[in-house]
């Protein structure tokens, strides 16, 4: 079974976390959609849940199992974190040279706030997304990949405890993580703060989970004609995220997603053979690759114009608030020109991406499969074409049921 509707989702949503944390100001950059599209990462979480239930939800059963699947998560998701980690220490004492050697100012010292070394531990050890780290550090994306490892142990134990995790356990992890984190947001406005990010994901991911458990319970029939509702849902979709308030997305966006993956992952409509255009399916194919990889990019993009700045003494940036949030934004050449750095960004990261999913992505994930193979003989291996985004969830799965479909 393989969602490739989902999977042609999932790089647009990679794509979208990228053009969202990039600070220039082309035309795009004003646009509603675009300064709330990091609420994709709220449709990873829900994504991981849909897929992490058909790939796993009856194969855990055992303490073997759990720490087989913890392992093959692990591997999954640690390599690739710590390579783009790596490589910010490699630029942040590249900026330590410059601004002693070379007198040039890049805005924060090195080696401080989030870039620290107190900081640098919780990565190197997946806690910088637990709370324990007050704010988002080194590679800012990756703080979902330390906060979705350890619901995903929590998944399996729930699956090694109850057994397949059934409609009534899921509904009930979502709702009790799902007031945990209302009660963390309080009057928080804006995205939603560090400290609540495992009961965020939590909730999201088990209703993930539930979206799932419909999907197989529903008749086919019912699932078939939900195809019809594809253009409907990507409108409601597009409206919902660009009108309403950042702070009240956080609650409504996983029901949004929820029935985005449902309708998409029978993958029967127009829209979905759009999504399963090769093009796009190879974006999904790297998307864990673009989520990491992208804010690298980024930074070196942001350091090189601020040096050169300084040594042309001409201003290519500006510093302004929009919308309550302050924003350091590359404004030089005019909207058109900046559009065209904005797809060249984009090129970059596509094919850097690319490279990191070859020369890291699967290597990490074929070992850590053999070590998980070699030391508990319990789960069948994954195929070879299995992959996983940021979240970590598998891209093809195969069964025996004949209901089209796949995902993250």
């Amino acid at each position: 079974m393989r969602f490739s509707a989902l999977d042609g989702w999932r790089g647009i949503a990679a794509v979208g976390v990228a053009v969202f944390h990039l600070s220039v100001l082309g035309h795009f950059f004003d646009v509603s959609f675009i300064r709330k599209a990091d609420v994709f990462v709220d449709f990873f979480f829900v994504l991981s849940g849909f897929v992490l239930t058909h790939a796993y939800g009856g194969r855990l059963s055992s303490k073997e199992e759990f720490f087989c699947f913890a392992i093959r998560r692990f591997g999954r998701l640690w390599p690739l974190h710590i390579v783009t980690t790596l490589v910010l220490v490699a630029i942040e004492v590249l900026k330590f040279a410059a601004m002693k050697f070379a007198g040039l100012g890049a805005g924060a010292p090195a080696f401080a706030g989030r870039t620290g070394l107190d900081a640098l531990a919780y990565n190197i050890f997946l806690l910088h997304g637990l709370g324990f780290f007050p704010d988002f550090t080194w590679n800012l994306p990756s703080w979902s990949i330390s906060t979705e490892f350890y619901v995903y142990a929590t998944f399996a134990g729930v699956c090694v405890v109850f057994g397949r995790p059934s409609a009534m356990i899921a509904a009930v992890a979502a709702l009790l993580a799902g007031l945990v984190f209302f009660v963390l947001l309080g009057g928080h406005a804006g995205p939603p703060p560090l400290y609540a990010a495992v009961p965020r994901c939590m909730c999201e991911f088990f209703i993930g989970v539930l979206v799932y458990l419909l999907f197989r319970s529903m008749p086919q029939s019912i699932v078939s004609g939900a195809s019809w509702l594809e253009i409907p849902v990507v409108l409601l979709m597009v409206a919902v995220v660009s009108m309403m308030p950042r702070s009240h997305l956080a609650f409504v966006s996983p029901f949004l997603f929820g029935a985005t993956i449902f309708v998409f992952a029978t993958g029967g409509g127009i829209v979905s053979r759009l999504l399963e255009w090769r093009p796009i399916q190879s974006v999904g194919e790297i998307s864990y690759s673009i989520y990491l990889v992208h804010f690298v990019v980024l930074t070196l993009f942001n350091a090189f114009t601020r040096a050169l700045e300084q040594k042309l003494h001409v201003p290519l940036r500006a510093q302004f608030v929009h919308d309550g949030a302050p924003f350091d934004v590359l404004t030089a050449g005019g909207p058109w020109v900046l559009d065209l750095v904005a797809l060249g960004y984009l090129v970059v990261v596509i094919l850097v991406s690319r490279r990191t999913y070859e020369l890291s992505e699967i290597p990490a994930r074929d070992y850590f499969n053999r070590r998980a193979a070699a030391a508990f003989v319990v789960l069948p291996a994954e195929k070879p074409e299995s992959t996983d985004a940021p979240w970590c969830a598998e891209r093809s799965l195969r069964s025996g049921a004949a209901t089209r479909g796949r995902s993250s």
